[in-house]
C-alpha cells in the first residue's frame, strides 16, 4: 500500500471525520524487539500527519496480555504495533507451543478459532500463503 496522506485524509472526510479522531496506541516493551517503541512512534507521526491523535501507552507485554486475551474494554478498539508481528515465523506462533495457540505456553487467545487457523499456517506451502494465512491468525486474535 503506498504511503497517500492526501487520499488518507479524503477518506476520513468520506467517513465523516475530517478533523480527524484520537485513539490509544500501546507501545510494547518486548524483550528481543527494541524498536518497537520507535515503531510505535513513526506509526503515531504518520497518523498524525492525517490528523488521528495517537495518546502512546507504553506497557510490558506481560501487563497487556491479560488485557489482550480477555478482550478488555480497555484494549479494544485500540491499535498495537505488535498487530502483524512480521518478525515472527509461524512456527513460533502456531506450532503446538507457539504463542498464539490454545497449547501454547503464553496463548494470547484461547480457543477452537485460533487453533484452526494455526493449523492452516502449518499446512501453507508457499511464503506468500504463510504471510496471508498468518494474518487470518492475528485478525481473530
Amino acid at each position: 500500500m503506498p504511503y497517500d496522506p492526501a487520499g488518507a485524509r479524503s477518506l476520513l472526510r468520506e467517513a465523516g471525520v475530517a478533523s480527524g479522531f484520537d485513539l490509544t496506541l500501546y507501545s510494547l516493551n518486548i524483550s528481543g524487539a527494541a524498536y518497537l517503541p520507535r515503531v510505535t512512534e513513526v506509526i503515531a507521526a504518520n497518523w498524525a500527519a492525517i490528523g488521528v491523535r495517537a495518546k502512546i501507552i507504553p506497557i510490558d507485554f506481560a501487563a497487556l496480555r491479560p488485557l489482550y486475551t480477555g478482550r478488555d474494554k480497555a484494549v479494544v478498539g485500540v491499535a498495537s504495533s505488535f498487530r502483524y508481528p512480521a518478525i515472527f515465523t509461524a512456527t513460533f506462533n502456531c506450532d503446538a507451543r507457539g504463542v498464539v495457540r490454545s497449547t501454547g505456553p503464553q496463548p494470547l487467545m484461547k480457543g477452537p478459532t485460533v487453533d484452526r487457523l494455526c493449523d492452516d499456517v502449518l499446512a501453507a506451502r508457499t511464503p506468500e500463503e504463510v504471510a496471508e494465512r498468518t494474518k487470518l491468525v492475528f485478525d481473530e486474535v
